[in-house]
């Protein structure tokens, strides 16, 4: 061994056994809680963003269902609905003589390409309840306000009492404490009605409008 590559050696075994060489220790590895996800950019997480309650998956619109729905609503109310192009209101009655409900239509706007109608039921009877008692109060139904568009053959609800231009979906909780799919659940609400009264609805004909009473 050269007396160089000695000197090396030596000088090596010198430095690891005083421990200049040895290695820093390194700090602990962090590691963030899942409850407490990083704010990035100074945005909040998706699922944490303002006005979404922590965990609750965001609303999608499933807009193939919504427009079924709208479509098969247009095609109920024309068949429950004879002289729509002339007649201004509907009266049915829903359900048997002892337990009776009524469901009343009327065209509140024509235009050339779309009819709006409301949707109410005005009261029911029964052995068991009296009109304007509090539980004929607690059953009465919302009067819904429905659009129907003729050039595409869908029929949807626009509005509700009080409430309109209702939005395809809304953050949950909001300032009226709308559901996600509020608009998707009114549209459905419709169907079932529209449904009933195929089913087990009686059109009430005024006997002067027949002709058979003057």
């Amino acid at each position: 061994m050269s007396s160089a590559v000695k000197a090396l050696f030596l000088k090596r075994r010198r430095r690891a056994e005083s421990g200049s060489e040895s290695e820093p220790a390194k700090a602990p590895r962090e590691f963030r809680p899942l409850s407490e996800p990083a704010v990035v950019n100074g945005s909040h997480p998706a699922w944490q963003a303002p006005g979404r309650q922590p965990g609750r998956p965001r609303y999608r619109v499933d807009l193939s269902s919504q427009q079924a729905d709208c479509e098969a609503n247009y095609l109920r109310l024309k068949k429950i609905l004879p002289g729509l192009e002339s007649r201004e209101e509907w009266l049915f009655d829903i359900g048997s003589s002892d337990v009776c409900g009524q469901m009343y239509i009327n065209v509140v706007d024509r235009a050339p390409y779309t009819t709006t109608l409301q949707v109410t039921q005005p009261h029911q009877r029964s052995m068991l309840e009296e009109p304007g008692s509090a539980a004929a109060a607690c059953l009465k139904a919302p009067c819904l306000t429905v659009c129907m568009y003729h050039d595409a053959d869908m029929a949807e609800v626009v509005g509700w009492e009080s409430h309109r231009r209702l939005q395809a979906r809304y953050e949950y909780p909001n300032a009226n404490m709308y559901h996600s799919d509020e608009k998707a659940q009114l549209n459905r609400f419709l169907a079932d009605w529209l449904t009933l009264c195929q089913a087990e609805g009686r059109l009430v004909f005024d006997l002067a409008e027949l002709g058979l009473y003057k």
